[in-house]
Order: C-alpha cells, then structure tokens, then sequence
C-alpha cells in the first residue's frame, strides 16, 4: 500500500504533504509551525493575520510558504472548534 501523507522539508519548512490515490498530480500541503518568524504565543509559521501577530511576522511568514512551494497564492480557510 503506498503512503498517502509524508513530511516534506522545503526552503527550511516542515509540511505534511498529502497525495490522492486515483487522481494523479493532486497534491495538498499542510504546513507545520517548523520554519516560520512569528514570535510569542504564536511563535513558529503563523500564517493567519487575524490571530494578533506582527502583520509584519505574518507576511513574512506566508512569502515563505509561496517561496517553498513554488506557487503564486495561499488558501486560509477559517477553521472554528465548536458550534
């Protein structure tokens, strides 16, 4: 059985990388807090800029997912735990 999900490092960050089986050339990528600038409570690869980091720190930290990824754009959705 081939694996669907792995770790990946690209340009100094750590993704969990997940291929589809039966749709050749589908990818989707993760990103882990490994690799980014934020500092404090949100220390790591903070991508989301509602979450009261530096916006400086958050633009940093999303030219680098770009740069890693090699791609023009990001999807943030916003995730909520609970009803």
């Amino acid at each position: 059985m081939r694996r669907c999900v792995t770790f990946v490092g690209r340009g100094g960050l750590l993704f969990l990388g997940h291929r589809f089986p039966g749709c050749p050339g589908a990818e989707a990528w993760s990103t882990t807090r490994i690799g980014g600038v934020s500092g404090g409570a949100r220390h790591g690869l903070n991508l989301d800029p509602r979450g009261g980091d530096e916006p400086e720190a958050v633009a940093a930290n999303q030219r680098r997912v770009l740069a890693a990824l090699g791609v023009e754009g990001v999807l943030l959705p916003r995730q909520v735990h609970g009803d």
